[in-house]
């Protein structure tokens, strides 16, 4: 099973803090992709509504700002735009028409061409802006991060018995974890990523440094040729690399440190003829003495040889062979104990033995493992081989791990643990072994050195899994599978390879642990998968409140079923566009009240902006249709018909500027009636002409209300106590 089949089953949904963004930009918020794609919907929708209400916000500002500026009386377009300001619907409708104000005007020598691309600018900007950021609003899902978190009930690790266990149920399931490690190591690790792979943990890949060069590991005089390379991951962040959630003060970090070399065990080295009891054939065995080893089982014997491999074993058909044994420095269940020129009391010591068997070269090879210098005849025929220097290469690697508080300030001695192998890294505590090798109960790390505090403690013993995928993890299951150098095997012909091939070799098995460190610990908090026959899963406790947290603290990258976003940043959308409908819907009504009692000129302002509303216009073109049909004066009906409203006034009209002197209202209302008989004057005409009669209609009700509109000070005059 996936690391991203399992993990994308157990994906919390809900309210949560990512602690790699902090308390404030980490708030998200996690919902199925169902209730994400409403959500975003709905902002794109809510971003887009707030748009018209600051355009709405902006034609109020523009209108008023010119309601009191005195203009020419037959300044028509000056009517005509604070019309449009007062009764814009949108931004996109008012860019229209504001676009298309100057080609009403044919024939005339002024146009108000300015003016109307100034304000179809500002109509354009707020369209635009709002458009561009209700596509956007989807960001806060981005700000959020690609980060969920994980939740199952079945959090915890396998436990085995102990001793023999012939449904071999614990060995299976160690060497499944090395395939599947292997295969995400293949697919992730490297330049070229499978993105359809690589996609659950919070890094697809742990970076590390690799140099060459560097002292030998052990005894100087076994580094063949004096070479060897180390790997160092450098320190790893708990949350930033593993993805074990919490905040910086909670967290740790683990380095580790892996140095290998070729060997030259020349001098440990016996070639031995002796007869296989079991199979009653004569073997001459080469066999290599570096400390006795168990492979696995049952105790070492004394004086037995590390490795031996059957020199007869040539032409019945077998390619490479891959073996390894490994120490732990400190510990009592090690499989080999290494000679004292390869014993390392400061790191975890593998070895491992590659065999040739039928394999040729079909090329010379200078790398000091894969060396092939002797032409050969090759099963295929024409084709030239080389056959291996050696009957048997070998390499070992030390490695080394340390643990950081980053609580601590850098340079201070008691920051990081001591850089050492495995079980020595916590003394004087109560972890015993490790948890994928060995079937330890999740508990706590008691070592003061570092002043850990009580989920630093939880944590450390939790991680200390990830010491145990190392080298010998990543080859004991996988045997000659393990190495590169077989993918490109043909016929027992060996392609041509780099000089540097153990190089790569050993670069990919730690690439392996590196993944199987990353599956190790996203593990925990799905709980184990195919525990076999005999394994138990072992959960904390439901009064642990520390490791019940652990349980819920281990994020991954998201599978895709859900989505996060940031609440930051839907609070900001929200409070944001709230205050700007807010203003919107009190303007009016608000600045109105301040206009009417301390704004200098601001009562003008204010019946401006309600005598060029859309239904006082309706209604003083209703009259003025009255009036054109019944010129003897009779305006009895209409005075019944006029509201409230229609009576307001004031000294611009409903079309802008000051109102030409008056003329009589049966000769405008003539004037306009013959023009549109003739077809001449249009509905825009109708208004943009509206002011020649205006003027005439006012008086008559000027004299009926006893309004003296000509005193009216729009500049910052008194408006005399007028109320509407």
């Amino acid at each position: 099973m996936s690391a991203s089949a399992y993990a994308s089953s157990v994906v919390y949904t809900g309210v949560w803090t990512n602690w790699s963004k902090g308390r404030i930009y980490g708030a998200t918020l996690t919902i199925h992709e169902r209730e994400a794609g409403l959500l975003g919907a709905f902002l794109a929708i809510y971003v887009s509504f707030v748009g018209g209400q600051f355009w709405r916000i902006l034609c109020y500002c523009m209108h008023q700002t010119r309601a009191g500026k005195p203009t020419r009386h037959f300044d028509a377009s000056h009517r005509q735009t604070q019309v449009l300001l007062r009764n814009s619907e949108g931004a996109g409708g008012g860019f229209w028409e504001f676009a298309g104000l100057p080609f009403r005007w044919k024939g005339r020598k002024r146009k108000p061409v300015a003016q109307c691309i100034f304000y179809a600018f500002v109509a354009l900007v707020n369209l635009s802006t709002f458009g561009v950021a209700s596509i956007f609003s989807s960001e806060v899902t981005k700000s959020a991060g690609n980060t969920t978190l994980l939740y199952s009930q079945n959090c915890g690790y396998a436990r085995y018995p102990s001793g023999f266990d012939p449904s071999f149920s614990k060995l299976l399931r160690n060497m499944r974890i090395s395939q599947n490690a292997a295969g995400y190591a293949r697919a992730c690790y490297g330049a070229a990523e499978n993105p359809l792979q690589c996609n659950t943990y919070p890094r697809s890949q742990i970076d590390y440094s690799t140099t060459l060069n560097v002292p030998c590991p052990f005894e100087s005089q076994l580094c063949l040729n004096n070479l060897s390379v180390a790997f160092d991951t450098g320190y790893l962040d708990t949350l930033e690399v593993f993805g074990v959630n919490s905040p910086k003060h909670e967290r740790l970090t683990y380095r580790r440190v892996t140095t290998c070399a070729p060997l030259d065990l020349a001098n440990f080295t016996v070639i031995e003829t002796s007869l296989n009891l079991k199979t009653g054939v004569v073997e001459d065995r080469q066999s290599i003495y570096a400390g006795p080893t168990n492979h696995g089982y049952g105790s070492k014997t004394p004086n037995a040889p590390s490795f031996s491999h059957n020199l007869r074993a040539t032409g019945l058909g077998a390619g490479y062979g891959l073996e390894g044994s490994f120490s732990a420095a400190g510990g009592s269940w090690s499989i080999w104990d290494p000679i004292p020129q390869l014993n390392r009391t400061d790191a975890d010591v593998t070895i491992f033995f590659l065999t040739f068997n039928d394999i040729q070269f079909v090329e010379k090879n200078d790398d000091p493992i894969f060396s092939a210098h002797t032409l050969d005849m090759s099963t295929l025929v024409g084709v030239p081989a080389y056959s291996p220097d050696h009957n048997i290469s070998a390499m070992a690697c030390a490695e080394q791990h340390q643990y950081c508080n980053p609580n601590i300030a850098e340079g201070t001695k008691d920051r990081c643990t001591e850089l050492t192998a495995s079980e020595l890294v916590w003394r004087d505590n109560n972890v015993e072994d490790f948890q994928l090798l060995q079937d330890t109960e999740l508990t706590k790390v008691y070592n003061t050195s570092i002043l850990l505090n009580p989920f630093q403690e939880i944590l450390a013993g939790y991680s200390s899994a990830v010491m145990s995928a190392g080298m010998y993890f990543a080859v004991f299951s996988r045997g000659p599978h393990a190495l590169k150098a077989s993918e490109t095997v043909y016929s027992f012909l060996q392609s041509p390879l780099p000089n540097n091939q153990w190089v790569l070799e050993l670069s990919s098995w730690f690439q392996v642990g590196l993944a199987s460190i990353q599956q190790s610990v996203l593990e925990y908090a799905t709980g184990p998968f195919d525990i076999g026959q005999t394994g138990v899963i072992v959960r904390p406790n439901a009064s642990d409140a520390l490791g019940q947290r652990l349980c819920k603290s281990q994020s991954i990258r998201n599978s895709g079923q859900v989505q996060s976003f940031s609440i930051l940043g839907m609070s900001l959308i929200f409070a944001l566009g709230g205050f700007i409908i807010i203003i919107s819907l009190t303007m009016e009504s608000a600045v109105g009240a301040m206009q009417r009692r301390w704004a200098r000129g601001g009562e003008g302002r204010r019946l401006v902006w309600i005598r060029d509303g859309k239904l006082e216009i309706l209604a003083k073109e209703g009259r003025l249709t009255r009036r054109n049909g019944n010129n003897d004066g009779d305006h009895e009906d209409e005075d019944e018909e006029m509201t409230a409203n229609d009576t307001r006034g004031d000294s611009q009209g409903a079309l802008g500027s000051l109102l030409p002197p008056a003329s009589t209202t049966s000769r405008a209302a003539s004037t306009v009636a013959a023009d549109r008989d003739r077809g001449d004057l249009s509905d825009a005409g109708l208004l943009k002409l509206q002011f020649h009669f205006e003027k005439a209609d006012e008086r008559e009700e000027q004299r009926g209300l006893g309004i003296d509109w000509e005193n009216i000070d729009l500049e910052g005059g008194n408006s005399n106590g007028i109320k509407i």
